[in-house]
């Protein structure tokens, strides 16, 4: 019997199933850019008068690359009054932390209901917006003005979703939805943006250019690298988000469902793996986790609250395939609250799925599948 390890928040849990209940394990290989590398690319950066640097993305990769690009600016004696890291509210202790070591200002930044979106730069003179490429259910693609604009709750994300409503989500294309934010790249000007292609925690590589064609650089290499074309389509999957941050919260590992839906059959089961330490998750989760959402009034809402479209996606998505959910949160909200089935351990699960799909099942495993995307 062999033994598969799954990221399950800090740690790693073996999945013990019989070969014969295997379909495929699908692991990414870890590819990653060095230090030495990174500044490389970031040579070509020509940094003048005074710097600003919105982070729009708190994740590991899109840090990494924050302290560098500040290690640079220290290397060519730029001061603290001429740089400024500009950060969201939600994200703000996890770059001040990352960046305590450098002489530079990290100011919060919240633009209010209506103000230009570029109005989060002030008088800098080098804008840059340093993101990171990755699925989004809604837009396709993260990154780019996609992650800007839900970094400071822009109600442009409420207006995409309400005018263009979709049930089922649409991991790796292109949607109208993005189309609407991305009409906004004007309001920002002349702005260098700084894409990162993240691999399992880690820099794989980087786009630099204007907001479009860096993010059509990093899609297009991101995909490439996490596109995954299975011989068939499967009635089972074991998945996780992956490393790091991607399973703190149930509504940011089931996410990661998403991206599997495209190598399952109808009437599949799924078995998410994610610790989910950090509890529901975005606004909507919590909400509707505390009775305050009406389940048939969801895709009905005329106000957008974060995270309302991957409530209404796991919804939908749990009427055509069965969820059992590993994790430390209570079976009252697993169960009770958003209707899916829980299990506490790896073994529990897989002994279900099992007794629910049939002995002989062959499962897809996905140890990695917040960057994986699944085809046929």
């Amino acid at each position: 019997m062999p033994e598969i390890w799954v990221p399950y928040g800090s740690v790693e849990v073996a999945i013990d199933i019989r070969i014969e209940n295997i379909l495929e394990s699908i692991e990414k290989t870890l590819q990653t850019l060095t230090n030495d590398e990174i500044k490389q690319k970031l040579s070509q950066i020509n940094f003048s008068g005074k710097v600003g640097i919105f982070v729009a993305d708190d994740y590991e990769p899109c840090l990494k690359l924050a302290a560098i690009i500040g290690k640079v600016l220290v290397e060519k004696n730029y001061n603290n009054p001429n740089v400024q890291f500009i950060v969201p509210r939600k994200g703000a202790a996890s770059v001040r932390k990352r960046l305590e070591e450098l002489p530079f200002r990290v100011s919060m930044v919240q633009v209010a209901e209506g103000e230009p979106i570029a109005e989060v730069y002030g008088d800098v003179t080098t804008k840059i917006l340093l993101s990171q490429v990755g699925f989004d259910g809604l837009f396709g693609f993260s990154g780019g003005l996609v992650s800007m604009t839900r970094a400071i709750e822009s109600q442009v994300i409420g207006n995409s979703f309400i005018v263009h409503p979709i049930l089922e989500p649409s991991s790796g294309t292109s949607t109208e939805a993005a189309k609407m934010v991305w009409e906004n790249a004007t309001q920002l000007g002349d702005v260098l943006s700084i894409s990162v292609v993240p691999s399992q925690g880690d820099v794989n590589d980087i786009a630099i250019g204007d907001l479009q064609s860096s993010q059509k650089v990093a899609e297009e290499k991101f995909l490439k690298a996490s596109s995954k074309t299975i011989a068939e389509k499967a009635r089972a999957a074991i998945i996780s988000p992956g490393r790091n941050r991607v399973g703190e919260t149930l509504s940011s590992s089931v996410k990661s469902i998403w991206n599997i839906l495209g190598g399952l059959r109808d009437k599949s089961t799924i078995v998410l793996l994610a610790e989910c330490g950090e509890g529901l998750g975005a606004e909507a989760f919590k909400l509707y986790g505390a009775g305050r959402l009406d389940s048939e009034d969801l895709s009905r809402l005329s106000k957008y609250i974060e995270g309302l479209e991957d409530l209404v996606f796991l919804q939908e998505i749990s009427k055509a395939h069965e969820l059992v959910v590993v994790s430390a949160l209570p079976n009252y909200y697993i169960e009770s609250k958003f209707g899916l089935k829980s299990a506490k351990k790896a073994s529990d699960a897989l002994n279900h799925l099992l007794s629910s799909q049939g002995s002989r099942t062959k499962a897809l495993i996905v140890p990695q599948a917040s960057e994986t995307l699944l085809k046929v």
